[in-house]
């Protein structure tokens, strides 16, 4: 790695610790922030998320080398943390920085569209349960017991196998899927329940005394 290479990793370093300092900040100015930063954890880990999108973000700039690139497959495979190769490099003498910083991308772009995958059908399947009741409410809630009883590992093994090369869209929608969709549902099963309950009329009571008998005539 050349000086520029060492200066973009250093301002991606100094990035992250602005938007770590910046959320946190707009944190402490809400209840939900404040017990949020009340584990310990939490800013280190706000910090270590935005130092690898930043990472991804600025692949070309702190990456020094293609991460395909093979210089030597037989003189340069499985090297030692060097100056040249920070992290060393494999064993087709690919260097395994670039490869990591490269390999972000498709990381957090997956595993960003699964959650959006997660969130939307989750909500959608809550909400519709939780409005319409009854036999579609019995229908939904067994499908989310499903969910929450099928092992996430087993179905990705499954996909692993049948798959010799998984599609990207697929990989998305089975993470999506497997993630925690189910728990999403019935978090929002119960806004749907109470917009069910506001819009539909309510009806009048029977009162339990006799109606008043006529006046004599």
């Amino acid at each position: 790695m050349n000086a520029w290479k060492w200066l973009a990793l250093a301002g991606a370093l100094a990035a992250a610790l602005l938007v770590a300092g910046a959320v946190r900040r707009r944190a402490l100015g809400t209840a939900a922030g404040r017990r949020f930063l009340r584990h310990p954890a939490s800013t280190p880990g706000v910090f270590v998320l935005a130092f690898f999108v930043t990472l991804a973000l600025a692949a070309p700039l702190v990456a020094p080398y293609d991460p395909d690139w093979m210089p030597g497959i037989v003189e340069l495979q499985n090297r030692p943390p060097s100056g040249l190769h920070p992290l060393g490099t494999d064993v087709y003498s690919r260097d395994v920085w670039s490869r990591l910083v490269y390999g972000a991308r498709i990381s957090l772009g997956i595993g960003a569209l699964a959650m959006l995958v997660a969130v939307t059908l989750g909500a959608a399947v809550g909400a519709v349960a939780g409005y319409f009741r009854r036999w579609v409410d019995a229908a939904l809630m067994r499908f989310v017991d499903v969910g929450l009883a099928l092992p996430r590992i087993f179905v990705l093994l499954m996909v692993v196998a049948l798959w010799e090369h998984v599609p990207l869209a697929v990989l998305v929608l089975v993470i999506g899927f497997t993630s925690s969709s189910p728990r999403r549902g019935l978090w929002a099963r119960a806004p749907g329940a109470s917009c069910f309950a506001m819009s539909c009329p309510t009806r009048p009571r029977r009162s339990s005394s006799p109606p008043p008998s006529a006046s004599a005539t």
